[in-house]
């Protein structure tokens, strides 16, 4: 195993850990919420739900949107330090890894809990139904070498097709 892929590897045991804590959080605060559940049901959702509800579709683009944007963050950063030793981006490459899914799955679980919370307050399964999805958004894909790898060598591509446009320097 090359440090490429040693890297690679700590990277998503890390990840893996964080996520799986993410989605363990959300899911014991979500227990909480249903054994503190009331039986009365409100005749229609309030305010908190309505909120949980539209900032929990917003949140779950933002889930899908933030990956696209530290990508781009990660591929410029690559290229500055190209420059001089190939070896050292490649690292702030594979490390760039790191904050795509981490930012992306914060989103999720932020919309989540504020679900969750609505949840509590309200009583209306709606937001249940929210914190659901963005809990599942949260946990999936779940990070693998595989996945690491595959986006990695979509950024040497995305860096190559644009370096042969000439948007990007050698």
């Amino acid at each position: 195993m090359d440090n490429k892929q040693l890297d690679g590897a700590v990277i998503v045991r890390l990840l893996q850990v964080i996520i799986a804590a993410m989605a363990l959080g959300v899911a014991m605060f979500g227990g909480f919420v249903v054994f503190l559940w009331s039986a009365a049901e409100p005749e229609s959702p309030q305010l908190l739900t309505l909120a949980g509800a539209v900032a929990g579709v917003f949140l779950l683009l933002g889930r899908f949107v933030a990956p696209f944007v530290l990508a781009n963050v990660a591929r410029t950063r690559y290229m500055s330090i190209a420059e001089t030793n190939e070896t050292a981006a490649g690292e702030q490459l594979t490390y760039g890894y790191l904050p795509v899914v981490i930012v992306s799955r914060a989103v999720a679980e932020g919309g989540a809990f504020l679900n969750l919370v609505a949840a509590l307050a309200d009583h209306h399964v709606l937001s249940l139904a929210f914190a659901g999805i963005l809990l599942l958004a949260v946990v999936l894909p779940f990070p693998t070498l595989a996945g690491h790898d595959a986006w990695r060598d979509k950024q040497l591509r995305t860096i190559e097709e644009m370096r042969s446009l000439g948007r990007l320097r050698r």
